[in-house]
């Protein structure tokens, strides 16, 4: 073949083909994030021991509700919390002499709802967390079971309590 005024180029090679499917990687399987306000955590897959070290982020200045169910640790069974209190303490930290606050069943945050099947709700008013500071807080938390001698910690882990925007008070 001549070619004028240029040179000859070859056409371009067939594309070759990929030797394998690239595979497709699963999303985590990761909770669904609560909604903004009431900020709701729910706890449909971990509750009372299995969210031992549960990190729950709050906004200084909100209220906060969400549901938890006390089971024993050994075989999932529901707690009764009849005639029991239950607590919740959080601490800037663990060795704290002072709580930042305290909650309790007994009419202040925590609401029994269905004592055999161990389910109760939390409410953290939104004056709970004005003692921290305008900058990201951690709190240590546990919530306690009391009935007489009878002393059992229900759900511990950490509120991460961030600086409130709007109203900064």
């Amino acid at each position: 073949m001549s070619v004028f005024g240029g040179s000859y180029v070859p056409p371009p090679a067939p594309p070759v083909p990929c030797p394998e499917p690239i595979p497709v990687i699963p999303p985590a399987n990761d909770l669904p994030f609560p909604p903004v306000w009431p900020y709701l955590f729910s706890s449909d897959t971990l509750y009372v021991r299995d969210s031992v070290g549960t990190v729950n982020t709050l906004v200084r200045g909100d209220t906060y509700v969400f549901n938890c169910v006390a089971t024993f640790a050994t075989n999932g069974t529901a707690l009764n919390l009849t005639n029991g209190l239950l607590t919740m303490t959080a601490r800037f930290a663990e060795t704290d002499a002072t709580s930042v606050f305290t909650l309790t069943s007994n009419g202040a945050g925590i609401v029994i709802n269905n004592a055999l099947l161990g389910d109760f709700t939390v409410t953290i008013p939104k004056t709970a967390t004005i003692p921290c500071p305008k900058t990201r807080t951690i709190l240590s938390y546990d919530i306690q079971f009391n009935l007489g001698a009878v002393r059992y910690t229900v759900n511990r882990g950490q509120l991460v309590v961030l600086s409130n925007i709007t109203a900064a008070a």
